[in-house]
């Protein structure tokens, strides 16, 4: 359309912007009168087209805020606001002081606890990265950041008016040089350490026996074999000059029980940490199923530095990013294959990825599995719904309060040999008859879960008795507190040539199981999962009789071996109300 004469050439923005934008020209005024300034009314049209710039950027960051370019992360900005530190050591003493008091009865013994050392690489003067405070320590004085030296316990005078135990609690410090006080920075103050820690004394390691000796310390215990007590201390202190230090199990087991039962301030942090677990997977989700280019280095890296702008600092074991065949490998140390870690992910893969974050040395543990750059075809989507039933189903009917765990986890396991069954990856054979064989576990050779708190794989102490419970009480859980935790690592596969490989475990079921009664407090994981590891087919393949029972047709004809597998994982906590919660979703 030609311009009328007097009227500036080729600007014809202002009449393009009117039409598709009318109420926002209109605000900005139709422009000055004729016979104004050209100029003016050039200045006030550009104003105009900045201004819808600025509103075109405003909707584009609103429409579509997560561009496929750039930037991976959704936001630079933690959801949640941090709860505040409300110090959990010092609720957790009169219980732990309970069940001490049955170990330590007299004030002439002592407790020796070390506090990590950082260690060396072998044939290196640099140390291995991760250095955590040893848990019982953790546990007893919060965030004590000091390598090397020790703690001490002993017996101080009941409370008068209640009588319940209590303690000395003396910090040890080791001896710094000058260079390294210049290399790695000065101690805490003792005025600092008794203020953060609330101890009672704080000394130079060097003091340690000679305070011993005038406190007529005659007898010490350790919960650790005496040569990592001795590492710790340093070679300028001999204990054994004093007197002879013994490891004690019992003393072991007292923090093992009192650490299975988490406090009020104790959940609060756990549950954080899970939130923050959680908001970060939902984010890698959809880095794996969006972003352009991803390697198994990459999703590892971007969730460590999500978890850090919540105040998750520390990843409480290194991430599991698992890709393809690398599902399958249960503890996959990602980023060791300088091939395949920096690699883009190919699309179709599964994506496992195992990890979390602590706060505060409260660790969580969560596990998703994904599909990159893919709709899940119909090989993931069946391995992924029978992990995804089979954990719902427990947490939802056979994880209850006052449930004894191994009878939860036969539960389990008969629903997982179901599913196998029905799915064709078990044949020949009733349930009953593949139960008895422990079938299952050549398809999930690992635990169902564990307690989680200052470890991530948390202490359970073995065969409590109930009068131990009972010394150990919390105001707030005497009534439900569950008898004898007894949990241990899962166990690999092994086996004669004449019967299952899992058939010869010791727990009687297959690896998964673990003896202790669900109570309040208790903060346990949940994680089924589903793999086609060789190792194992290739066992099972060369035992006739087991062999018989595996769906060769399927596994094989299907080629799962390259799916690799399926992990899904929640922290599931029994609160002190009696509660259950999913706190990791």
């Amino acid at each position: 359309m030609a311009s009328k004469k007097g009227e500036p050439q080729g600007l014809l923005l202002p009449v393009t912007a009117a039409a598709l934008f009318p109420s926002t020209t209109a605000a900005l005024g139709a422009g000055p009168p004729r016979g104004t300034c050209p100029f003016r009314q050039l200045h006030r049209r550009l104003f105009a087209l900045l201004a819808l710039l600025s509103l075109g950027a405003v909707v584009a960051v609103t429409v579509f805020p997560f561009p496929p370019w750039g930037r991976h992360s959704p936001s630079d900005i933690c959801p949640f606001k941090p709860p505040a530190y409300t110090h959990p050591y010092v609720a957790v003493r009169p219980r732990l002081y309970n069940l001490l008091s049955d170990v330590i009865t007299n004030q002439s013994t002592a407790l020796l606890l070390p506090t990590a050392i950082r260690p060396l690489r072998d044939e290196s003067d640099v140390e291995l990265y991760g250095w955590r405070q040893t848990p019982n320590v953790f546990y007893l004085l919060g965030p004590y950041q000091v390598a090397g030296g020790a703690v001490v316990l002993t017996r101080a005078a009941d409370d008068p008016i209640t009588g319940a135990p209590h303690f000395r609690i003396d910090v040890y410090q080791p001896v710094l040089t000058e260079r390294e006080a210049v290399f790695s920075g000065e101690l805490p103050s003792p005025d600092e350490v008794r203020r953060r820690h609330l101890v009672d004394g704080v000394f130079p390691v060097t003091d340690l026996t000679a305070n011993l000796a005038a406190a007529n310390i005659t007898a010490a215990l350790t919960t650790v074999p005496v040569a990592t007590l001795q590492r710790s201390i340093g070679p300028a202190v001999d204990l054994a000059r004093l007197f002879t230090v013994q490891q004690s199990s019992a003393a072991l087991d007292a923090f093992g029980l009192a650490r299975f039962v988490k406090t009020k301030d104790e959940i609060t942090l756990l549950e954080y940490a899970s939130r923050v677990a959680g908001w970060a997977h939902k984010v890698i989700q959809m880095l794996i199923e969006t972003a352009p280019t991803l390697s198994e280095n990459d999703i590892k890296a971007e969730f460590a530095r999500l978890c850090s702008l919540c105040g998750g600092d520390i990843q409480v074991y290194g991430g599991i990013v698992g890709a393809g065949k690398h599902a399958a490998v249960l503890h996959y140390r990602t980023g060791e294959d300088v091939t395949t870690a920096p690699a883009p992910i190919v699309a179709g893969d599964l994506v496992l990825i195992d990890a979390a974050p602590e706060y505060y040395g409260y660790a969580s543990d969560l596990t998703r599995t994904h599909v990159r750059l893919s709709a899940w075809d119909a090989r993931s989507k069946e391995v992924h719904g029978i992990v995804a039933r089979v954990q719902r189903r427990f947490i939802d009917e056979h994880l209850v309060e006052g449930v004894d765990w191994n009878e939860a986890t036969a539960l389990f396991a008969r629903d997982f040999t179901e599913e196998l069954l029905d799915a064709g990856f078990l044949v020949n054979g009733t349930v009953s008859d593949l139960l008895a064989l422990k079938m299952y576990a050549f398809f999930m050779p690992h635990g169902l879960g564990h307690p989680v708190g200052v470890e991530v794989h948390d202490s359970t102490p073995e065969a409590p008795t109930a009068a131990a419970l009972a010394a150990g009480s919390h105001p707030a859980l005497s009534a439900h507190l569950p008898p004898a935790p007894s949990w241990w690592l899962p166990e690999m596969l092994g086996g004669s040539a004449t019967a299952s490989p899992a058939a010869t475990s010791d727990s009687g079921n297959g690896g998964i199981t673990a003896r202790y009664v669900v109570g309040r407090g208790l903060a346990v994981t949940v994680e089924p999962g589903l793999y086609f590891i060789s190792g194992l087919l290739a066992t099972a393949r060369a035992n006739a009789t087991i062999a018989a029972h595996i769906g060769w047709n399927k596994v094989d004809g299907g080629r799962y071996l390259e799916l690799g597998g399926v992990r899904i994982e929640d922290v599931v906590l029994l609160d002190l109300d009696g509660k259950k919660r999913v706190i990791t979703r």
